[in-house]
């Protein structure tokens, strides 16, 4: 038996760690991308950049790494870290157990297409099962969107607070798109106060009759203010003090009304918020393959000059089929593996199965039976 190379285990155990890494870093950027809806590129930069060598370290234990028991073993134990901050339940368990199942497929799929490849591609071998591997991670940070959501958070989420205060600001600024519709009662500060609005409003009714708040008397003004506050309680079927905020008044009330419309459905909102962030995340993730490619090509330029990834020599017995006993009797064929710059067969490395980075194209068969 042979024994398990030194430089396979520490490459293995950096995959699992900078996995796990990634992952939590995304545990604790979420609530930050969920409070800044995506504004925030310094929420993102750090764990965007930490998933990138994570994947550069996935790349590497696939394709160099020879025991089973080291790349599949590092791929699950990194990503079972979703179970430190996943409550494991019976609607938990099979998507993250999924989830272990396909990151072994993804290092199946390299593994296989490496082990079969004449010559060596990384490009080519990544391709096979890198972007499963991102595919697994998007789905891993949306289990975890998902758990941070409920009902009243999916829904802001769908009509952000941001896109309330500018809508607001479009109906009420009278140089705006539209011409203020209500500009009437001036530009509508999501900062101003109940009392501060209604104060305003009703300074321009008395206006309009030719007489100022100066000439109503305080008690007066104050009898008017609560009319008109009772009023608009009564309108939005709430409490109101008078200190509220303007804008958390007004974006409660649609945020209600909205969420009235999607009736027994609306417990459905987080589920179709998270599947909306992982068509988000998995689009950003694209960019990320191609950078995590030329990542992986710099690392293995590097460890082979630094005698880390060596090269071999390998030949590569093909059985063929034949009609006859006499064809089949004969020896398989042996197909030397090109190496670049090279027409004979030779894989380099001490690692598995690694010949160089071009890709290689197969000599001519020879004619067996002349």
């Amino acid at each position: 038996m042979k024994k398990i190379s030194w430089k396979a285990v520490i490459i293995s155990f950096s995959s699992a760690v900078a996995t796990a890494v990634a992952l939590w870093f995304w545990h604790e950027a979420l609530p930050l991308v969920i409070g800044s809806e995506f504004k925030d590129a310094g929420a993102t930069a750090l764990p965007f950049a930490v998933l990138m060598v994570a994947a550069t370290l996935f790349s590497l234990t696939a394709l160099f790494v020879k025991k089973r028991i080291l790349a599949y073993g590092s791929t699950v134990a990194g990503a079972s870290m979703l179970f430190a901050f996943v409550p494991l339940t019976r609607a938990s368990a099979p998507p993250i157990i999924f989830l272990l199942l396909l990151a072994v497929y993804a290092v199946n799929r390299i593994r296989r297409d490496t082990r079969l490849s004449l010559g060596f591609s990384a490009a080519k071998s990544l391709k096979s099962g890198l972007p499963i591997y991102f595919t697994v991670f998007s789905l891993a940070v949306s289990l975890l969107y998902l758990n941070r959501l409920d009902e009243q958070r999916a829904l802001e989420i769908f009509f952000p607070r941001s896109v309330f205060n500018y809508t607001l600001h479009i109906l009420t600024a009278p140089n705006s798109p539209l011409g203020g519709l209500f500009a009437q009662y001036g530009e509508l500060s999501p900062e101003l106060t109940v009392n501060e609005l209604l104060l305003q409003l009703l300074d321009k009714e008395l206006a309009a009759q030719g007489l100022g708040s100066a000439g109503v008397s305080h008690g007066e003004l104050a009898r008017l203010m609560d009319a008109e506050r009772a009023e608009l309680a009564r309108a939005y079927g709430i409490e109101l003090r008078g200190d509220e905020k303007v804008g958390d008044i007004f974006y409660a009330a649609i945020t209600g009304k909205i969420e009235n419309l999607f009736g027994p459905y609306r417990a459905y909102l987080p589920v179709a918020s998270a599947i909306a962030f992982f068509l988000a995340f998995k689009t950003l993730t694209l960019v990320l393959y191609f950078v995590t490619l030329l990542v992986t090509f710099l690392c293995v330029q590097i460890l082979t000059r630094a005698k880390i990834v060596v090269h071999e020599k390998q030949k590569i017995e093909v059985d063929h089929l034949a009609l006859d006993h006499e064809s089949a009797a004969k020896e398989p064929s042996v197909v030397p593996v090109p190496e670049a710059g090279d027409s004979q067969a030779t894989i380099r490395m001490r690692v598995p199965r690694f010949t160089g980075w071009n890709k290689m194209k197969p000599p001519p068969s020879a004619d067996n039976n002349n």
